[in-house]
């Protein structure tokens, strides 16, 4: 994948996880566990764990784009 066209795809994934980590949020659930981890059964596979509010930095620090499945509740802690 060309570079521009990568970044591309990492801002397009950090927005994503901005906006629904900020719907949880406000809705109290901000402390709660999350998870987000994207190519599942993969070698590749990467793993965010931390609390919703957390997950937007976890995301991007550990450049994970989309599509990914998100687990949210005390079963990911």
């Amino acid at each position: 994948m060309p570079s521009g066209l990568k970044k591309a795809v990492e801002l397009a994934a950090a927005r994503k996880s901005i906006a629904w980590a900020a719907t949880y949020a406000a809705k109290g659930w901000g402390p709660t566990p999350a998870a987000v981890v994207p190519h599942t059964s993969l070698p590749q596979r990467k793993v965010a764990i931390g609390r919703v509010q957390d997950q937007p930095a976890l995301v991007a620090a550990q450049g994970i784009t989309y599509p990914a499945i998100i687990f949210i509740g005390e079963a990911v802690g």
